[in-house]
């Protein structure tokens, strides 16, 4: 158990799996009757599994750092979930399923998609062979418990921690039930076979014409290996696939950071959805992939026109920003708004998420320094004479208004240009 949790916070899920088979299978009679026989016999491992999964809790609890890639999506129904870990990715897996794979934009992992023929023959023969089980041998479907239990305990987990981000679709990736291979197998063994040991065994009640037919099994365990294989390849093969446009965008963006000029500043920004997952901030900020090199980018919170940021296919180009949010049209008509020494507070049209970018369009009648701030972070850097553009990084706070101060006198600024939104650099133009 210790083993396991040093590499995989869910092997946790596997003391639940141990109670149980311990309650099933090596006590008898009634439950308490059961939970007092773990007691007297087993107490020893029932401590010590019970002290392991609460220190380990309040070690993940106090250590885990908070996700937080961006504004939550709604949740999605209980029932789509279901839909996709129950049908479309568990049982047509335990046919060697899903057979065909989904990729979705800007995502990097294939998602089940199996056909609807694979998906009927699965629940059927799940069916027949809970009906076989039910036919055949006495307690029995007691263990379809052990699925189970990890089934509700993924769709739990999947509810809580990613599909409030990513949507119902993330229950078809197989990685998120990928511990239910093993499971499902013990299911079958502890469903089908005598357990060395056990107080309470399975009974043979009557012949199976599949069960206890060894060329029926191996023939059936042929079909699943096969289908199964199939699937890995189709798995794969869109994997490899789905890597090439992540794999073009970071040769760009590492070959931009070999040659850049040492001090060159650049908006830091993260890399797309089908390179790193949001989930991963802030490991995949641009910054942050660059770091091993010895490049000359100078990751910077504020800049002007020398500012350069990465673009949609990795390489850099001029800072700009693609606005999520305008201003307000600024009281003055010919100056928008005007920053003296008073300051100014330039409104939106609604607030913007943090973490963002703002880009400022300004005409000055002098060199100036200048204090600005936005979303909970204030920056002092200045201003140059004439019509020129400033570029600031925003706090983690809800943006709703820009605020500028600090001008030195008898320098003033105006502005009625004021977006914010997220870092890129401009679309070319296109050619007809």
């Amino acid at each position: 158990m210790v083993l396991g949790l040093v590499f995989f916070e869910k092997s946790l899920l596997i003391i639940g799996g141990l109670a149980f088979v311990t309650l099933a299978y090596f006590t008898q009679g009634g439950l308490l009757q059961r939970i007092r026989q773990v007691w007297q016999r087993y107490r020893v491992s029932f401590l010590l599994n019970l002290g392991l999964g609460v220190l380990f809790l309040g070690w993940y609890a106090r250590s885990n750092l908070p996700i937080t890639p961006g504004e939550p999506t709604a949740s999605p129904a209980i029932g789509e979930l279901i839909d996709g870990m129950l049908l479309r990715a568990w049982l047509p897996s335990l046919v060697g399923g899903p057979g065909r794979w989904l990729t979705v934009d800007n995502s990097p992992t294939p998602t089940a998609d199996p056909p609807v023929a694979l998906v009927v023959a699965a629940v059927v023969a799940f069916g027949l062979l809970v009906r076989e089980l039910t036919r055949t041998r006495s307690r029995s479907l007691r263990a379809l418990f052990l699925p189970g239990f990890f089934l509700v305990c993924d769709l739990v987990l999947v509810g809580l921690a990613r599909a409030t981000l990513l949507g119902a679709a993330v229950s078809t990736e197989l990685r998120y039930v990928s511990e239910l291979s093993i499971v499902s197998a013990a299911a079958l063994a502890f469903a089908t076979m005598p357990v060395r040991g056990a107080v309470e065994q399975v009974r043979l009640v009557a012949p199976s014409p599949f069960l206890d037919n060894r060329r029926a099994v191996a023939a059936a365990c042929a079909v699943v290996a096969t289908l199964a294989t199939i699937s890995t390849l189709g798995y794969a093969r869109q994997w490899h696939a789905g890597r090439e446009r992540g794999a073009q965008w970071m040769s760009h963006l590492l070959a931009a950071a070999r040659a850049a000029e040492p001090g060159t500043p650049v908006m830091d920004s993260p890399a797309p959805p089908y390179v790193l997952w949001p989930l991963t901030y802030p490991a995949n900020l641009a910054s942050h992939l660059v770091r091993p090199l010895d490049s000359g980018l100078d990751f910077v919170p504020v800049g002007s026109e020398a500012l350069q940021a990465v673009g949609p296919d990795g390489s850099l180009g001029p800072a700009t920003v693609l606005p999520l949010r305008h201003n307000m049209p600024g009281p003055e008509h010919l100056c928008g708004y005007r920053v003296g020494p008073t300051g100014a507070k330039v409104e939106l049209t609604e607030p913007a998420p943090g973490d963002t970018w703002v880009r400022i369009g300004y005409l000055a009648s002098a060199d100036s320094t200048i204090h600005v701030s936005a979303g909970g972070a204030t920056y002092q850097t200045s201003v140059a004479r004439g019509l020129h553009y400033l570029f600031v990084q925003t706090g983690p706070e809800e943006v709703d208004a820009v605020w500028l101060y600090g001008i030195v006198a008898p320098a003033t600024l105006c502005t009625d240009d004021v977006v914010v939104g997220i870092p890129g650099t401009p679309t070319p133009p296109s050619r007809v």
